[in-house]
């Protein structure tokens, strides 16, 4: 199982990054996005493909050539890419209805964690989250076709989780894993989570960022 790791010591990739800067030699990074920023902005060679397929831009844009190939190179030069409209408009309102009726099975996070790491409520493999998670491994397995080293190996996932944070809630900085650079990785907060996946319900210009 892959959990989420609290502290505050550095994984190992960002000592990496720290030392090549240090070094004074040239990287691709971005600074870190911030709520209320238009991801077209992040990722302008994705927004242009997504708007490119129009017979594909409510649903499965992300599945052409292009698109893949440039979430792979996102994820190989950046470490992370933002997908805009993963699921669609429809299924998103699928999703929705899906969260409220799991509302009623949240469970505090932190039952799992430090109480002092995150304040959110979960609710692990709810039902109506099947499209959402076939789509997910789609993507994944197009992206392992691609040139995508990190996910040559990966075989199998966890089960979906939904978490609602209320205003005020928070996760605190941590990160998902941390294995040292070597064949096999290894390291007391080392797992076998390569890939994380978040998806966002907001719907196109909701986003408060006072309570989101």
């Amino acid at each position: 199982l892959a959990w989420e790791l609290d502290g505050e010591v550095w994984p190992a990739w960002a000592r990496e990054l720290h030392a090549l800067l240090l070094s004074g030699d040239p990287v691709e990074t971005a600074a870190p996005m911030l709520v209320g920023d238009d991801v077209r902005a992040l990722h302008p060679q994705l927004a242009a493909l997504r708007g490119a397929c129009p017979t594909l831009a409510t649903r499965e844009w992300w599945r052409s050539p292009d698109a893949v190939a440039a979430v792979a190179t996102s994820l190989r030069r950046r470490h992370f890419a933002v997908v805009d409209g993963f699921a669609g408009a429809s299924a998103a309102v699928r999703l929705r209805g899906a969260c409220k009726a799991a509302s009623l099975h949240l469970r505090p996070a932190a039952d799992r964690s430090r109480t002092d790491a995150r304040s959110d409520q979960v609710c692990w493999d709810p039902d109506g989250f099947g499209e959402l998670s076939a789509r997910t491994d789609a993507i994944v397995r197009l992206l392992r076709a691609a040139d995508c080293p990190a996910l040559a190996a990966v075989v199998g996932r966890q089960k979906p989780m939904l978490s609602r944070y209320a205003t005020g809630d928070f996760f605190r900085r941590h990160v998902d894993n941390d294995c040292a650079p070597v064949p096999g990785g290894r390291g007391p907060r080392c797992s076998p989570r390569v890939l994380t996946a978040v998806y966002y319900l907001q719907q196109a210009g909701a986003w408060d960022a006072s309570a989101d």
